[in-house]
Parts: C-alpha cells; structure tokens; sequence
C-alpha cells in the first residue's frame, strides 16, 4: 500500500503573505493602478463557498480593470515575479520533500482556489518542480477520498473530516516561522 503526505500550498510550503504583497505590485503595474487601491480592491475578489473554503481570484480582479487572462498575461506576469529573485518556498520544505521521499511517501501539494493562479504560485517556485500538484475547489477531503490510499495532510488549516486512513497534521508557521514542517518529521 502506498503512503501519501499531502502538503497544502499557502502557509504550509509556500510564504503566501510574501507573494501577495509581490503580485500585488505587479498587479498594480498591469492595471495602471496604484498599489494601495490594488490591495483595498482585491477583498471583493474574494470568494466563499458553500463549504466555507475562500479563495482569492488575482485574474477576476485584473479583467475587472481591463487586463485580460490569457497566456502572454500569465507569461508577463511569471517573468515579474521571478524577476523579483525571491523564493516564496519556505526554507524547511524542501528538505521535509526529500525526507517524505527518504522515508517511502508520495508527496504531492494539495491547493484550494482559482487554478490558474494556484498553479502560477507553483510555476515559480523551482523548489517545488516535479512534485505533483492538485488544485482543487473542493474540499481537500473529497482529493483524497478520491485517491483511495492511506496517508498525511499537512495544512495550516484543521482538517476535522478526512477520509479513513488520512489523519492530519497542522501546521502553523506563526508559532515555527522557520521548521513548522521538519519539526513533524518523528512523526512520520
């Protein structure tokens, strides 16, 4: 039987907090706008849904300023970023990858929200290249019911139901900025 560790995307590998501030910016720059009402006006692109799960939609806000979704846009938009030289992976997370793989799990990121920027997010974080993602917009629970095997879901959020087999794992980088994953890794 295969072991699967599931790790979210925002606030468990990747410094979400950091990359909105950036992509705000360029935002921004594509909009003709300035920062601030960026930022003030990306709360109604905020969407709930009946499951509670919110996401935010960065291309429904840029469309509302005329920017249009299409492959140059996401393109231009990948190149500003990764012009930024930053890593939004946190550092712990790549060595916790090579751990789960040490230790014969199948590790893969699980990501709720828009797919297209879910997947922009991971495009530009080479630590993340060649691990298996899935965007859903569902509950996480519903993935890995699908998956029919055993495992661990790491996530900054508490994951009360998960399917027989899964059991959960929080994750919370307010109290371990720097090793919220690889302080996990004896439990494993």
């Amino acid at each position: 039987m295969k072991k699967y560790a599931a790790l979210d995307l925002d606030r468990t590998v990747f410094k979400t907090k950091e990359f909105t501030n950036d992509i705000s910016l360029v935002g921004a720059d594509l909009a003709g706008i300035d920062v601030s009402r960026f930022v003030q006006d990306s709360q109604q692109f905020r969407q709930i849904s009946k499951e509670r799960l919110s996401h935010y939609d960065f291309f429904a806000q840029l469309e509302s300023y005329g920017v249009s979704k299409n492959k140059k846009t996401i393109e231009r938009i990948t190149a500003m970023i990764i012009a930024t030289k930053k890593s939004y992976v946190y550092d712990d997370a790549s060595e916790f990858l090579s751990l789960l793989i040490h230790k014969q799990y199948n590790p893969f990121v699980l990501t709720y929200g828009e797919s297209v920027y879910q997947s922009l997010k991971v495009a530009i974080c080479p630590e993340l290249n060649g691990v298996p993602v899935a965007v859903v917009q569902q509950p996480k629970r519903i993935h890995l019911a699908s998956i029919g095997e055993s495992g661990v879901l790491f996530d900054d959020v508490v994951q009360d139901i998960l399917p027989k087999g899964w059991r959960s794992e929080l994750i919370d980088r307010q109290m371990h900025p720097t090793n919220a994953l690889l302080r996990l890794s004896a439990q494993l």
